[in-house]
């Protein structure tokens, strides 16, 4: 009876083992030449890494930790590199790349995070870090030399980038819960600056929103509170708008389709609102306009519209 005992405890610890290393999936499929593929999956149960590459030279490495991931890359045509690296549990990470040096990394910890990268064209790069739970980052990049970033911390956060055109740049930092930012870039050597800031028991749930179309524009916005919103536009050539908000539900709206214009907002408090245009008109046209609001308070409201050139606005309530 000792015996017979002894054999189903053992029998229990061989299943328990095989439980917890339960599922470990690794699929890949390589054709051409030079290519490298690594997964190095421990301590998960039911992970799954699949790694396509065709064409020459092309790096995959998956690396995860914890339990009930997913990872899919897809790469064709030369130079490209893909990194994954999640920790926690539940993460989902889908990286494709087609063309010639183009680079993706992400990084997740924390729980149910998830990635999803498509680079197409020649030298574009991506990095997506995310800690928390339930962020979610989307890429786009269609182009060459384009260069995105999306860093997230918090939970509930969702940032959107799409470029296509050359050397355009996007970098998004959100910090808190339910915030949410929206880049839309085509063009030469755009830039957007996007810095979400909410924490505390009413810390989050700001919105930003940049589209770009132009040549060498440039968009920062900088949110820190509840609730806050800013939109930037711009299309035309060198046009530069920065924004900084600060407060409860503060609200910003910059629309600039001229040359070598220029918006600054600066508001603080709550129920601001401020909304510029300007717009190239006239022979003119090529000088700069230049507006800035500055608020602090309560409900103020300012309104600038400037079509021309070598325009000057200022508001401080």
């Amino acid at each position: 009876m000792k015996l017979k005992v002894t054999f189903i405890a053992a029998a229990i610890a061989m299943s328990a083992g095989h439980a917890m290393a339960d599922r470990n999936d690794a699929i890949t499929y390589q054709y051409g030449w030079g290519n490298d593929a690594s997964v190095d999956q421990a301590s998960a149960r039911r992970s799954s890494a699949d790694i396509w590459q065709h064409g020459a030279h092309n790096a995959s490495d998956i690396d995860q930790r914890g339990s009930r991931h997913e990872a899919v890359t897809e790469q064709f045509g030369t130079g490209n590199d893909i990194e994954v690296d999640q920790r926690g549990t539940r993460h989902s990470a889908t990286h494709y790349q087609a063309g010639w040096y183009n680079k993706s990394s992400s990084d997740q910890r924390g729980s149910r995070n998830t990635v999803a990268v498509q680079q197409f064209g020649a030298g574009n790069s991506s990095t997506v870090e995310q800690s928390g739970s339930r962020n979610n980052t989307d890429v786009l990049q269609n182009g060459k030399m384009n260069r995105s970033m999306a860093d997230q911390s918090g939970s509930f956060q969702q940032a959107n980038v799409s470029q296509s055109g050359y050397g355009n740049s996007s970098d998004v930092v959100q910090t808190g819960h339910y915030q949410n930012a929206d880049v839309n870039q085509s063009g030469i050597k755009n830039s957007s600056d996007i810095s979400q800031s909410g924490e505390g028991l009413r810390g989050g749930e700001n919105y930003a929103s940049v589209n770009q179309s132009g040549y060498f524009d440039s968009s920062s916005i900088e949110q820190s509170g509840f609730r806050n919103v800013a939109h930037t536009t711009q299309s035309g050539f060198n046009n530069d708008a920065d924004v900084s908000q600060e407060g409860l539900k503060n609200y910003s709206e910059v629309n600039q389709s001229g040359w070598n214009d220029i918006a600054n907002v600066d508001q603080q408090g709550e129920y601001n609102v401020s909304n510029i245009t300007q717009a190239a008109a006239g022979p003119m046209s090529w000088m700069s306009n230049n507006a800035t609001h500055i608020q602090h308070g309560a409900v103020n409201v300012a309104t600038s519209y400037q079509y021309g050139g070598n325009n000057t606005a200022r508001i401080v309530q």
